[in-house]
């Protein structure tokens, strides 16, 4: 080989493993914010998700209790239909609301689990 490839050769390499040796020590340090911001992220991401399904759970319970009272003031298929339809909604909105629960309890109690977790559902 000529030694001005040789040279230009080893030039580049060594600038390759200075990048490289840089960029390693930038995620060294950048990962621990990222998984702290990521954690804060979701704990707010989902505790606005569970406060959507318990204000849903208390208005399904709230025209449901009002449509009751309503009753033999319309027709009573139609009240029996919207209490099934409200009711129905209210019971999905309470389901939603354990999940979200369990999600936020989880980032509180084992944020490295959910951080675990968050990394093998992307893969």
């Amino acid at each position: 080989m000529k030694p001005e490839l040789e040279t230009a050769l080893t030039e580049t390499l060594q600038g390759l493993l200075e990048t490289v040796s840089s960029t390693k020590d930038f995620v060294a340090e950048q990962v621990p914010l990222l998984v702290q911001e990521l954690t804060l992220w979701k704990r707010v991401q989902h505790s606005v998700s569970l406060g959507v399904a318990l204000f849903l759970v208390f208005a399904s319970i709230v025209c449901v209790y009002k449509l009751l009272k309503w009753t033999g003031k319309g027709p009573d298929e139609v009240i029996a239909a919207l209490c099934t339809i409200l009711s129905t909604s209210g019971i999905i909105s309470f389901i939603w609301g354990i999940y979200e629960f369990c999600v936020v309890l989880q980032i509180w109690l084992a944020p490295r689990i959910f951080v675990l977790e968050y990394i093998k559902d992307m893969l």
